[in-house]
């Protein structure tokens, strides 16, 4: 029996990580995921010219409050998001074995280019382990400007909704505008508009 109790939590956080790999990363898929947000309020969808796939836009977190959770920072220690608080944030949550994710990458970095002081874009990575796998990853594509944070307990992810890629919009107090549920060209038009919402 104790047997039993010792070995449930690591089957449950194998499942939830499970779970987040195939729930968030459909590489198959040519439409919109299913359209019912959180709490069950009707999400917005749209299609375009996205780097893969389709993306939905979802508002129904609005107003929910960047994640305090500490993460591994850009200069390796542990920091949370909320430190990011003053300007607006551009979170992208993505994995080095996600095809949507990757090829999603460097509109993101051209939009850290081009945001400059007015926002910061976070690449929060998924990936399980130690954060020189995604850095290497990130350093390979160019990606420089953008910044390299990790979230290898997958604890930022999983509270977010877990799909892969979701990038949240917050603005400058730290709070969610919206979320794009999967890849968006980020140098696009229908990027442009969303963004402007964020002061951007």
């Amino acid at each position: 029996m104790s047997e039993i109790s010792f070995t449930r939590p690591i089957s449950v956080l194998l499942a939830a990580s499970l779970a987040l790999a195939l729930a968030g990363c459909d590489t198959q898929s040519s439409t919109a995921p299913q359209g019912e947000g959180q709490g069950g309020r009707q999400a917005e969808q749209a299609t375009s010219g996205a780097p893969e796939g389709a993306y939905r836009i979802d508002r129904s977190r609005a107003g929910e409050a960047l994640a305090a959770t500490p993460v591994r920072s850009p200069d390796g220690s542990l920091r949370s998001l909320t430190s990011l608080i003053g300007r607006p944030v551009i979170l992208n949550l993505w994995a080095t074995w996600c095809a949507p994710c990757v090829v999603e990458l460097p509109t993101l970095e051209a939009l850290a280019t081009r945001a400059g002081e007015n926002g910061t874009v976070v690449l929060l990575s998924q990936d399980l382990g130690e954060a020189d796998v995604p850095t290497a990853f990130l350093a390979e594509r160019n990606v420089r400007t953008a910044q390299n944070w990790h979230d290898p307990d997958n604890e930022v992810g999983l509270s977010a909704g877990g799909n892969l890629p979701t990038t949240i919009l917050y603005d400058a107090e730290g709070k969610e505008v919206l979320r794009v549920i999967g890849p968006l060209d980020w140098a696009g038009a229908e990027a442009a508009a969303l963004l402007r919402e964020v002061g951007i």
